[in-house]
C-alpha cells in the first residue's frame, strides 16, 4: 500500500505492529532505521515484512510516485 503523510523527521527506530489474518494475537518488531540517511528531503522508505517474520527498511533516495501508480 502506499500513504503518504507529508514530511515527517526520521526517528532511530520504528515498531512495527501487525497481525496476519489467521493470527488471534498482535505481533511486534522493532526496526532500525539507521541506514536512513536522517537529512532526507524526499524519497521512500519500504518496510518489507520477509517470509521468516522479519522486518527490514528499504530507502530509495528518490520518489517514484509514476510506478507506484501503475504498479510497478
Amino acid at each position: 500500500s502506499f500513504n503518504y503523510l507529508g514530511p515527517q523527521a526520521i526517528p532511530d527506530e520504528v515498531t512495527m505492529t501487525w497481525r496476519f489474518v489467521t493470527d488471534t494475537t498482535d505481533r511486534t518488531a522493532r526496526v532500525s532505521l539507521a541506514r536512513v540517511p536522517k537529512d532526507a528531503k524526499d524519497g521512500e522508505l519500504f518496510f518489507v515484512l520477509s517470509d521468516g517474520g522479519t522486518w527490514t527498511v528499504e530507502y530509495a533516495p528518490q520518489l517514484q510516485l509514476e510506478k507506484l501508480q501503475r504498479g510497478e
